[in-house]
């Protein structure tokens, strides 16, 4: 089952004879969906495999009948969104599948206050009997129009949803290629094994080019997923002017809004470009490492070595000043060795670049780094970090002038806190080439 959970529809109706005709609708436009009947608690997913990602709930107001109260009617449905949803489910639109209208406002008011169950974006109407023939029977067709209907309007989530579809048809398309790379087998059996093996040799080709001499498996697989998300990529970039085309009579929308978002969420956004927080164990460029003041390695340096550099003239020169910087400034390396290296095993030092992280408050207390005489500070940030040991906006900041190095072996035994993402990875190493590189010039000007 792993890799098949796609489903973005969810219908839920205690009636099947009523459901059925709002799945044919969505059968004829090739979206595929999840029904619930919601009486029978065991046709209901694992707590650990709630629906994320789902956009679009069709959802019967009454699953109880007759003789039951509103109130009882509402949580019994909320009940069972709450037992489908994940709490990280993300947007989603309700449509009342119903002949109770009378009960959206208080289902409504239910979903808000339970904090289990995702809000809804909007709740749409579609009633039942809007779409009913006189002799009982539902038309499909007048369900599919209705659907086009309510589905064509606009929402912000129309455009990210529009993306979201295409992310899938690259990652198919993927696989599809690196599936079509078999030789011209005729027996069904022959072609089978065929296809088995050459699929995994190439595979193997991919994995090794990533991880390189290191490769075993502890790591094959990690270096198979690297190599297959740029493939996802240049997919994805063969779809965005195609994509743009389709949405194009929505994007007006989005230049209305000229204010942008706040400080706090583009930091969120700056994170995911750029920074991975989540647990490695791999020694590789790009690794960052944390330590607090008197945990630093013997061959690493300390705050006052960095702040004469790092720090403005005025908060150095202040003990009192420099001592609070140091404290709300933790000391931090990455590696900056070439990918290739580590990949073919020829890592003779680990070479870190030192620098600080830096909390939103205590940044105008360094230097800038576009500032004259300054060009040997590469900073980066606002990022959102949410750690235990910092929840917040901060800084990275790393100074040109300030590189150590220690053996291989007592890099891989440290800990990584994060990891520089590839565009932020190699914008740092052609910086630090640059500086690096950079030629002295002797002319005497005229004065």
């Amino acid at each position: 089952m792993i890799g098949l959970k796609s489903t973005r529809v969810i219908v839920i109706d205690d009636e099947e004879r009523e459901a059925l005709p709002i799945m044919k609708a969505l059968a004829k436009k090739c979206i595929p969906c999840a029904y619930f009947h919601g009486a029978n608690i065991k046709e209901l997913p694992e707590e650990t495999d709630k629906f994320t990602g789902i956009r679009l709930a069709i959802l019967d107001m009454d699953l109880v009948g007759s003789g039951a109260d509103d109130k009882s009617k509402v949580t019994t449905l909320v009940s069972l969104l709450e037992k489908l949803l994940s709490p990280d489910n993300g947007p989603y639109i309700v449509i009342a599948w119903t002949k109770h209208t009378e009960l959206l406002e208080l289902f409504e008011e239910y979903v808000f206050s339970n904090q289990a169950v995702p809000n809804p974006i909007s709740i749409i109407t579609l009633t039942k009997d809007q779409c009913e023939k006189p002799n009982g029977d539902f038309d499909v067709g007048v369900i599919e129009t209705k659907l086009d209907e309510i589905l064509r309007a606009f929402s912000p989530l129309k455009l990210i949803q529009a993306w979201e579809g295409k992310n899938f048809e690259a990652a198919t398309e993927v696989t599809n290629i690196l599936s079509t790379f078999i030789t011209d087998e005729k027996n069904p059996e022959k072609w089978r094994e065929t296809w088995k093996v050459q699929l995994l040799n190439l595979m193997f080709s991919l994995a090794k080019e990533a991880i390189g001499e290191s490769l075993d498996k502890n790591t094959v697989l990690g270096g198979l997923y690297s190599s297959l998300n740029p493939l996802h990529s240049d997919r994805m970039e063969s779809y965005v002017s195609e994509l743009a085309a389709l949405m194009e009579a929505d994007g007006e929308a989005i230049l209305e809004c000229k204010e942008g978002c706040d400080t706090e969420s583009k930091a969120k956004i700056n994170t995911m470009l750029h920074l991975a927080l989540e647990e490695r164990s791999v020694y590789g460029t790009g690794n960052i490492y944390m330590f607090e003041s008197d945990k630093v390695p013997t061959w690493g340096l300390s705050h006052d070595n960095l702040l004469i550099d790092l720090a403005n003239r005025e908060e150095y020169s202040n003990a009192e000043k420099r001592g609070k910087i140091s404290l709300e400034c933790k000391y931090i390396l990455i590696e900056t060795s070439a990918s290739c290296d580590h990949a073919q095993g020829n890592i003779r030092a680990a070479r870190f670049l030192s620098g600080f992280i830096v909390p939103e408050a205590a940044q105008n207390k360094l230097k800038k780094p576009k500032e004259k005489d300054s060009s040997f500070i590469w900073s980066l940030g606002p990022l959102f970090i949410e750690k235990a040991e910092l929840k917040g906006i901060y800084y990275l900041y790393f100074s040109a002038r300030h590189l150590v190095t220690c053996s291989p072996d007592e890099a891989s035994a440290m800990k990584p806190f994060a990891r520089l993402r590839s565009q932020a990875l190699m914008d740092l190493q052609s910086w630090f080439a640059r500086h690096a590189s950079r030629p002295g010039l002797i002319l005497l000007h005229d004065i």
